[in-house]
């Protein structure tokens, strides 16, 4: 079946897409044997490769588009994977049907994309996708595409909307904070903006919007040595505001159940080409130099790029912005009482129940007590905060 291109698979169809993953994975996997008798199709589908193939077609992943003129884009991908860290679920559906479609023209290409990594790192990045739909089919949304359709998000994707779509959320925000000394404006841009709005913030491009003047080409330039195709993390929420006076930002990483806590490392794919490998070091350069400058703090930080990174590369931005003289509040924020989404991972019960596994998962990596207050940040202010808010 040849989908529409504004199709969206429901969550049972990205399961059925999901359940090889593990075997494409596996060291042992053979995606294909060599038939010496066929001269033109000599690439002989392994039974599981086959299914995978027949399953993204029954799943809506394949679809109708012009692939070739997207071989470029594609291309990039490939070379630079850290980039799908960035990618929606259409480009993933791009990435899967120009795969499965070349390899009608040029035999044995997918599965030299299985044996290169790239479509499992595919797959990755839809398994982290797949947490933010819903249980069943994709309607009862809380955005919309470009046909008007609607997805829904799960877990602290969805919270996270939920609240900033509020009119009240700079105020309740800024009561959330207290008593720190946090002013917004009226106008005061933030991202995202509810389900009309859902795209999460990157400093680089967010930062000149509403702190104008500074350089934040800088930031950029500090986390990665080559800027083509590769991203800087993103934000749950990020908000402009005055701190002390002064202006400043909210940061916001937002968690609604256990299993969001990841003590997962920067991976670094053995086939990865020479801009990631050097992407990869800077940014294992940027985190430790983090790291002293909050054991200047307190000796006991230990962020390093080899586990927890999602952390490290949180609090390793933090110290950058002070460094540069923005004032920061980092606000690790747990939604409570999500049962909708114990299917995943065990929902927060209540602040007891976040604080406990907040502390068991920077343990040994993070002090807990910095959690509690104002730093110096290389002389800037700066705010580590933990609170729980329960779901909307």
């Amino acid at each position: 079946m040849i989908a529409d291109a504004d199709y969206i698979p429901s969550v049972e169809q990205i399961d059925s897409v999901l359940r090889f993953l593990p075997i494409l994975e596996r060291e042992d996997f053979v995606p294909s044997t060599i038939d010496p008798g066929d001269l033109l199709y000599p690439h002989v589908f392994a039974p599981e490769l086959s299914e995978f193939e027949k399953t993204l077609y029954d799943s809506g992943f394949i679809f109708s588009y012009d692939w070739g003129a997207w071989q470029d884009e594609a291309v990039r991908y490939y070379q630079e994977p850290e980039s799908l860290g960035g990618a929606d679920l259409q480009t993933l559906r791009k990435l899967l049907t120009l795969h499965v479609r070349k390899e009608r023209f040029c035999n044995g290409h997918l599965p030299a994309m299985i044996e290169h990594g790239h479509i499992t790192a595919i797959l990755r990045r839809l398994k982290d996708l797949r947490d933010t739909y819903p249980n069943g089919s994709s309607s009862g949304a809380s955005n919309r595409t470009r046909n008007g359709d609607r997805v829904s998000y799960r877990g602290s994707r969805k919270h996270v909307l939920d609240w900033t779509g509020r009119p009240s959320f700079l105020e309740e925000l800024r009561a959330f904070l207290a008593p720190i000394p946090v002013y917004f404006s009226a106008d005061a841009k933030y991202m995202p903006c509810g389900e009309n709005a859902p795209d999460e913030a990157r400093l680089e491009t967010f930062g000149p919007q509403c702190l104008p003047g500074r350089d934040w080409d800088c930031l950029r330039r500090w986390w990665l040595r080559h800027e083509k195709g590769a991203n800087t993390p993103n934000w749950d929420i990020a908000v402009a505001c005055k701190i002390e006076g002064k202006p400043g930002l909210v940061l916001v990483e937002a968690k609604a159940h256990w299993k969001e806590l990841s003590r997962a490392g920067k991976r670094l794919d053995k086939d990865a080409s020479d801009n990631t490998r050097e992407n990869h070091d800077r940014i294992c350069a940027a985190i430790e130099e983090a790291c002293e400058g909050w054991r200047r703090i307190d000796k006991r930080v230990s962020i390093t790029h080899r586990s927890h990174y999602q952390l490290a590369n949180r609090l390793a931005f933090t110290w950058k912005l002070a460094k540069l003289g923005i004032p920061v509040v980092l606000l690790y924020l747990g939604f409570t009482g999500d049962e909708g989404i114990r299917d995943v991972g065990p929902p927060f019960a209540d602040e007891g129940d976040w604080r406990k596994a907040f502390a068991e998962h920077i343990e040994g990596v993070v002090p807990f007590e910095l959690f509690d207050g104002q730093r110096k940040g290389e002389s800037t202010p700066v705010w580590l905060v933990l609170r729980s808010r329960p779901v909307i």
